[in-house]
């Protein structure tokens, strides 16, 4: 429950930026209503990539013992850095193009 609530906020996260493109003026809102959109917006969702870090050591060490750690070490790599670096691959090439 706790890291799909922390998804959201990232998502929100991701949405706020699209609010400086959208050519609204927020100065016109109710100053009430404008305090809630900082806040859920762009306020309470820094949180969320800082409370991911230690959710996901925790996480990692659950069942922890010295037989299984590098087996653990490369099904991360396979599950963290290859999606990365195909997803950078794709990027740099989309923009050349």
């Amino acid at each position: 429950i706790i890291s799909f609530i922390l998804s959201v906020l990232v998502l929100f996260i991701h949405a706020s930026s699209f609010s400086q493109y959208s050519g609204r003026v927020t100065e016109t809102l109710p100053p009430i209503i404008y305090f809630f959109r900082q806040f859920f917006q762009k306020s309470l969702p820094l949180i969320a990539v800082p409370l991911f870090f230690p959710i996901s050591g925790a996480v990692f060490f659950r069942n922890y013992d010295n037989a299984s750690f590098p087996e653990k070490l490369l099904k991360r790599l396979k599950t963290l850095a290859v999606p990365y670096i195909i997803w950078n691959i794709l990027d740099f090439f989309g923009k050349l193009c």
